[in-house]
C-alpha cells in the first residue's frame, strides 16, 4: 500500500467513495475527497469520517477498497 494509491483515489475524476482498511480490521469510509488529507512526506493519512476524525500511519493501512454502489434492477413488463 502506498500513499500514491490513496492519492490517486482521492483525486480521481469522477471521485468514487472508498474505504481504508486497517491491520486491526477497522474500515474508514471516505465519502468525499475533502474528508481526507495525505502527509506531504507520505507516511500518514488524516481526515474526518462520519464518526469524527482519524489519524493513521500508512503502515497501519492494509488495503484500500472502492465502494460499489448497487443499483436497483428495473423490471420490464
Amino acid at each position: 500500500m502506498s500513499i500514491e494509491d490513496i492519492r490517486a483515489l482521492k483525486h480521481a475524476k469522477p471521485f468514487r467513495p472508498f474505504e481504508l482498511v486497517t491491520k486491526h480490521g477497522e474500515r474508514i469510509y471516505i465519502e468525499q475527497p475533502i474528508r481526507i488529507a495525505l502527509s506531504p512526506i507520505g507516511d500518514s493519512v488524516a481526515g474526518y469520517g462520519q464518526d469524527g476524525s482519524f489519524f493513521l500511519m500508512l503502515s497501519d493501512i492494509v488495503s484500500v477498497r472502492r465502494r460499489t454502489v448497487r443499483r436497483k434492477k428495473s423490471r420490464d413488463r
